[in-house]
C-alpha cells in the first residue's frame, strides 16, 4: 500500500475515532448511582473567574468537545499528508514522524485512562502513520515522481 493511502486510512480512522469520542463522552451514562453522583457534583459545583461562572461539568464538555476538534484536524493533516507524498514531496518527512509522535502519547494516555475502543484505534493509527512514513522516503516518492514529472517540485 502506498504512503498516499496509508494517510487517507489514517484520515479515515481519525474521524471514527473523532466520532465515537464525541458520543462517547456526550452520551454517556454513569452506569453506578456513585458514578451519577459524582458526574451531579462536577455539575453543581460552581466557581467564579472573573464576572464568570463555571462548573466541572462544564469544563469537561468543553475540553471534550476541544479534543473532538483537534481529532479532526489529525484527520485534516493525515489527508493533507496524502496528497504531498502523492505529488512526491520528501517535506510530509517530519510533520509525519511529529504526528507519530503525539500518536504515541495518545496511545498511552488511551491504555492508562480508557478502554478498549480508543486503545485499538490508537494502535491502528499508530501503526498506519509508522508504516507511511517508512515509506516516504522510499520507492512510493519515486514512483509519485514518475507520475507527475519533473515540473510539480518546481512550481512550488
Amino acid at each position: 500500500m502506498t504512503a498516499a493511502r496509508l494517510f487517507k486510512a489514517v484520515a479515515a480512522l481519525y474521524v471514527i475515532f473523532a466520532l465515537g469520542h464525541t458520543a462517547g463522552f456526550l452520551l454517556f451514562v454513569a452506569p453506578t448511582a456513585q458514578a451519577r453522583a459524582a458526574f451531579e457534583a462536577m455539575r453543581v459545583a460552581t466557581f467564579q473567574v472573573g464576572p464568570q461562572t463555571f462548573s466541572y461539568a462544564g469544563f469537561y464538555r468543553g475540553f471534550g468537545l476541544t479534543v473532538t476538534f483537534l481529532l479532526l484536524l489529525c484527520a485534516a493533516l493525515a489527508w493533507i499528508l496524502a496528497g504531498i507524498v502523492d505529488r512526491g514531496e520528501s517535506s510530509a518527512k517530519p510533520l509525519t514522524w511529529s504526528l507519530a509522535l503525539v500518536q504515541c502519547a495518545v496511545l498511552v494516555t488511551s491504555l492508562t485512562y480508557f478502554g478498549l475502543p480508543p486503545i485499538v484505534l490508537s494502535v491502528a493509527i499508530l501503526l498506519l502513520i509508522a508504516a507511511a512514513g517508512t515509506r516516504i522516503s522510499g520507492h512510493d516518492l519515486e514512483d509519485a515522481r514518475r507520475k507527475t514529472g519533473p515540473q510539480s517540485s518546481q512550481s512550488q
